[in-house]
């Protein structure tokens, strides 16, 4: 069985705090002086700010939980933080670009003619939204190969750009880890992600946005996860069965599996979800899109229904309210999420379908 890890964000406990307004100030960790124009956001939602000609920042966080704070600036090392007090002070590092120890397949000069094409596919996707999903500055990447391992690594010099016309989002994208793996067929994505709403003047195209963005939402892992949380799996429209495997073969144990069996409540914020083998999860409520090629995962059963594979590499993982999980390096996936996952159908975690905010009104 193959099956890709894909991480768009390294999410970390949530705990239940109510609206609150983080302070900091941002400097260079060699000469100590103030840096302006820094990007601070929190990780994976439309949230962000700008430090001003002092440094300075604030932020507001409508995010219940113990916030993940990504503190970017070209030039600089991308820093991380887990915020629970303000008046931040943050000291960034001056970016050191060294080469890994590696063979290189191709220079930098004709890293993006050899290996943009692959690069892109399981990045940003093979999806429908992927044709209006565009990467704006490729040249930021530097691609090495390293021939005995058969691994492709990428990495970027700086924060990629992607607008899509499709969700209609501007992406600003801090990529931490791209592999392909090629005896697996196989890679491994882990970024910070802050995303910014396009906006319109004209009505239909805001609502062509909503509409391509439930369309996103439904039947994704985001969703799934929120469904997990809150125990309404067989509301949301989704099965789950187990895949036992045994040496070579694969069985598939036709019973659903109720969702007590695999998932335990830990605190008042999240909840534990731990199985063994691997888990099946079938979404009945909408055909898989005529751009996914069914691969050989789909195990003989619905074939016009989007089916997916869920491992866990060790331990377990929590999931929080809002469909964030973690350790997210201990999930792995295949199936029609390793193909729908991807940038071109990315939400960010305060995104709630239009219907689900009317109710919330």
């Amino acid at each position: 069985m193959k099956y890709i890890i894909i991480i768009f964000s390294i999410f970390f406990p949530f705990k239940n705090y109510s609206q609150n307004i983080i302070t900091g100030k941002v400097y260079d960790g060699l000469n100590k002086k103030p840096i302006e124009s820094v990007s601070v956001y929190i990780s994976n939602t439309t949230q962000s700010r700008t430090t001003d000609k002092n440094g300075e920042f604030k932020i507001d966080i409508n995010l219940n939980g113990r916030p993940e704070l990504v503190i970017s600036c070209v030039g600089y090392e991308t820093q991380i933080l887990n915020v629970i007090n303000n008046n931040l002070e943050i000291f960034l590092k001056p970016k050191i670009i060294d080469l890994p120890d590696v063979v290189l397949h191709s220079s930098d000069k004709n890293g993006w003619k050899t290996w943009g094409k692959l690069f892109l596919d399981n990045f940003i996707g093979t999806t429908e939204f992927s044709k209006n999903c565009k990467l704006l500055n490729p040249n930021s990447l530097k691609f090495n190969f390293n021939k005995n391992k058969n691994i492709l690594n990428v990495t970027s010099k700086e924060s990629l750009l992607i607008h899509n016309k499709s969700l209609g989002y501007i992406i600003k994208y801090d990529l931490i880890r791209f592999d392909f793996d090629f005896k697996t067929n196989s890679n491994i994505i882990e970024g910070y992600t802050l995303f910014e709403e396009m906006y319109s003047n004209r009505k239909r195209q805001n609502l062509k946005w909503e509409k391509n963005r439930e369309d996103s939402y439904y039947g994704s892992m985001l969703h799934f996860m929120r469904s997990l949380y809150k125990n309404e799996i067989e509301k949301e429209h989704f099965e789950i069965r187990k895949i036992v495997l045994n040496n070579n073969f694969n069985f598939l144990i036709n019973k659903l599996i109720p969702r007590d069996s695999i998932v335990t409540k830990l605190d008042s914020s999240s909840v534990l979800l731990n199985f063994k083998d691997v888990l099946q999860v079938l979404y009945t409520d909408k055909e898989p899109s005529s751009f996914y090629i069914k691969g050989d995962m789909n195990f003989g059963l619905i074939r016009r229904k989007q089916i997916s594979q869920l491992k866990l590499s060790e331990n377990s993982i929590k999931i929080f309210e809002n469909g964030s999980y973690y350790d997210g390096t201990n999930l792995i996936n295949s199936g029609y999420w390793s193909w729908s996952e991807k940038v071109s159908n990315l939400l960010p975690l305060d995104y709630l379908p239009e219907t689900n905010q009317k109710n919330k009104k």
